[in-house]
C-alpha cells in the first residue's frame, strides 16, 4: 500500500529569490541549524 501526501504553498516572491534561498550557503546554514545546531550540508 502506497501512502502519498501532496502539499503545496504559494509564495509571494520572485522565483530567483526563492531559488537563491534554497541554494546559497548563507541561507541553507540557517535552515539546517534550526534542526541541529552547527549542521551543514556539503555540496559540489
Amino acid at each position: 500500500m502506497n501512502n502519498v501526501i501532496n502539499k503545496s504553498i504559494g509564495l509571494s516572491a520572485p522565483k530567483e529569490n526563492v531559488w537563491r534561498v534554497l541554494t546559497e550557503k548563507q541561507f541553507t546554514d540557517v535552515w539546517y541549524s534550526a534542526f541541529s545546531e552547527g549542521t551543514q550540508a556539503l555540496t559540489d
